[in-house]
């Protein structure tokens, strides 16, 4: 299963009709954790695909009021066009921070795609300070460390 899901963000193809992924896997079981604590404020981390699973979970559960991944896939391309229309409008931004090592291949993956929340890359000190946004090191080329 593990190749399969990895495919989707990796291949940026859609989901639909793909209910045994592993992206609504996580969703449910997120559901069901919101039916039996209904006031729960959940917070998700993940690293590489399961920081994928917890940036589409963040997207898709109003009860998720913080996520952060590292060294994630971009997973646009596996949105919906609702919302991916709402990742455009910022929605995410505050909710949703991915770090991305430039030396981490699984993190760079479809970074040409329009992102989804707050992305952050980490460089070592010597090279500006340890995290900065994305936007500053579009213009520069990444060297890995």
């Amino acid at each position: 299963m593990l190749k399969t899901d990895y495919a989707y963000p990796i291949e940026r193809k859609s989901l639909d009709g793909n209910q045994d992924h592993v992206f609504f896997k996580g969703k449910e079981y997120i559901e069901k954790v919101c039916q039996k604590h209904p006031n729960a404020g959940i917070h998700l981390t993940g690293q590489a695909l399961a920081g994928a699973v917890c940036a589409y979970i963040a997207t898709e559960q109003p009860a998720v009021k913080k996520a952060v991944t590292f060294d994630s896939p971009n997973i646009w391309s596996s949105l919906s066009p609702s919302i991916q229309q709402k990742a455009q409008q910022g929605q995410y931004k505050r909710m949703l921070t991915e770090y991305i090592q430039p030396s981490h291949y699984v993190g760079l993956l479809n970074r040409h795609d329009q992102g989804v929340g707050q992305i952050k890359y980490t460089v070592p000190p010597r090279q500006q300070d340890s995290v900065q946004e994305s936007v500053k090191y579009k213009k520069e080329k990444l060297t890995p460390f």
